[in-house]
């Protein structure tokens, strides 16, 4: 029954409407929403990645918005993803299936992540050239949520651009497990962005798909009509969003509802494209 309601069809069905309403409003979307689901069609349909892509281009995102730097480090990741696009092989680290002790009893500890920590370790693994501070923040095992799906993404781009191999597959065995628990056992509902990436990491860094089915149904069920997801429907969240300056520096001097006009609409484009990352993953493991 869930490999039926599963199906090539429907999947195809659904990212078809994403697809649809990402090139409506690509020009609105942030660069990293771009990367995932150009990453997440490079399973479904090739000329259609590199389509929105090329849309995408045609009118970059101001840097006024996003950092100059920013915008290169995802038109690296997106090469690098280009080439190499498949999950790692589920062999390439150990699948344990026990249930930690600890899970995260707050939203804090889920939605806590230090994006410039963040985005600068993922930078210097993309040059190959790790820093011992990247290696204290990918090695600090104490996060959950956002955290622990960024270190498992980085970890993965070690893998393959076969930098520090053994010791990212090392920690991905610890990361990827306490990812999968945090996922089966948090009590705490998250906000579906963060769901999906769960789900859409996960897959990518070569974690059994087939333990994820019930994620996969829930991810094709929370599709709009429109053919997007949305981020959240929490308005605290939008409005911490704004006022963390650590995140969004370059907004300070506009206009707040502009502000959260905009973030409402990167963050659902953020949200569709990991959902298409995720059932790209899945469309290439069931057919």
């Amino acid at each position: 029954m869930e490999d039926r309601t599963l199906s090539p069809n429907e999947l195809s069905a659904s990212i078809d409407d994403a697809i649809r309403w990402m090139t409506r409003h690509v020009h609105d979307m942030p660069p990293d929403a771009i990367m995932c689901a150009f990453s997440g069609l490079l399973h479904y349909d090739k000329a259609k990645a590199e389509e929105l892509l090329e849309l995408y281009e045609e009118s970059p995102p101001s840097t006024l918005i996003y950092p100059k730097e920013l915008l290169d480090l995802i038109r690296n990741v997106i090469n690098i993803i280009r080439g190499d696009p498949l999950p790692l092989p589920p062999t390439t680290v150990g699948q344990k299936r026990h249930t930690c002790v600890e899970i995260p009893s707050t939203l804090y500890e889920l939605y806590k992540i230090d994006m410039k920590r963040s985005n600068m370790a993922l930078w210097n693994v993309i040059k190959e050239k790790m820093t011992q501070e990247d290696e204290e923040w990918l090695r600090e095992g104490s996060g959950w949520g956002y955290t622990l799906t960024h270190q498992i993404l980085i970890w993965t781009f070690c893998v393959k651009l076969g930098l520090r191999v053994h010791e990212a597959e090392q920690m991905l065995t610890t990361l990827r497990e306490k990812l999968y628990n945090e996922v089966k056992y948090c009590q705490r509902k998250v906000c579906y962005d963060l769901y999906a990436e769960r789900i859409a990491f996960l897959g990518f860094s070569g974690w059994d798909l087939g333990m994820l089915r019930k994620e996969f149904r829930y991810i094709l069920d929370m599709q709009k009509h429109n053919g997007s997801w949305w981020h959240t429907h929490d308005d605290e969240w939008s409005t911490r969003c704004i006022n963390d300056q650590d995140w969004y520096p370059q907004w300070r001097n506009q206009d707040v509802h502009e502000q959260i006009r905009y973030l409402a609409r990167a963050r659902q484009g953020h949200s569709t494209s990991l959902s298409i990352w995720a059932l790209g993953l899945w469309y290439n493991y069931r057919t």
